[in-house]
C-alpha cells in the first residue's frame, strides 16, 4: 500500500475566500495609501515610492514562501504571517505620519501580508473542489482580484466618511478576516492509501 496526501490543507473555497479578502485588503492599501501620505505631507511621489516598497515585498515574500512551503506547511507559514503583517499594519498606520523611514515597513508587510497570494494560487490547483484545476486557477485569480476590485467602493465611502486613515484600518480589517477564515477552515491533511 501506498500513502497519498491531499497537498491543500484549505478546500478551494476556503482558498478563494481567503485570496479575496487579502486581495481586497492589497487594493485598498496600495489604492489609498499615497493619498493619505499626501494628506500627511508627503509628496505623491513619496506615496507611488511606498506602494513599490509593498509591492517589492511582495514579489520577495512570495519566492521565499515558494522556496520554503517545500519543507515547512503552509499554515505554518501563512497564518503567523497574516498575524505579524497586521500588527505591521497598525503599526505603521500609527507611525506614518512621524516620520518617512517609517516606510521601510511596508516592505516587510508586503513580505507578511500579500506573499502568500501565489501560495494559495498553487494550493488551489490541489485542493478539494468541484473545479477543475484550470477553472479554480482562473477563478482565485481572475475572481479574488475582481472582487477586491469591488471592495474598493465600499472603502472610498469609509474615507469619504471617516478619513483615509479609517478606509486603511478596514483594509488591515480584512487581512485579519483571511487570517480568521484561514484559522477555522484549516484541516488536517488527508491521508488515504491506495493499493
Amino acid at each position: 500500500k501506498k500513502c497519498i496526501e491531499s497537498s491543500s490543507l484549505w478546500s478551494f473555497g476556503a482558498l478563494f475566500f481567503i485570496a479575496s479578502l487579502m486581495n481586497g485588503g492589497t487594493a485598498i492599501l496600495t489604492g489609498l495609501l499615497p493619498t493619505m501620505l499626501n494628506e500627511c505631507g508627503y509628496t505623491l511621489g513619496f506615496g507611488g515610492f511606498c506602494n513599490m516598497l509593498f509591492g517589492a515585498g511582495s514579489s520577495v515574500g512570495s519566492i521565499t514562501l515558494g522556496m520554503a512551503i517545500r519543507k515547512i506547511a503552509p499554515d505554518k507559514l501563512i497564518l503567523p504571517g497574516f498575524a505579524f503583517g497586521i500588527a505591521l499594519g497598525a503599526f505603521y498606520l500609527a507611525a506614518a505620519p512621524l516620520s518617512a523611514w517609517y516606510c521601510i515597513a511596508l516592505f516587510f508587510m508586503g513580505m507578511l501580508l500579500s506573499g502568500e497570494y501565489p501560495v494559495l494560487v498553487a494550493l488551489s490547483g490541489t485542493a478539494r473542489g468541484a473545479f477543475s484545476p484550470a477553472i479554480r486557477s482562473a477563478l482565485i485569480v481572475g475572481g479574488a482580484w475582481g472582487i477586491a476590485g469591488a471592495l474598493l467602493l465600499p472603502a472610498g465611502k469609509i474615507a469619504a466618511r471617516f478619513g483615509l486613515t479609517a478606509s486603511l484600518a478596514a483594509a488591515l480589517g480584512l487581512y485579519a478576516a483571511a487570517l480568521t477564515v484561514a484559522a477555522l477552515t484549516r484541516r488536517k491533511k488527508d491521508v488515504h492509501f491506495q493499493k
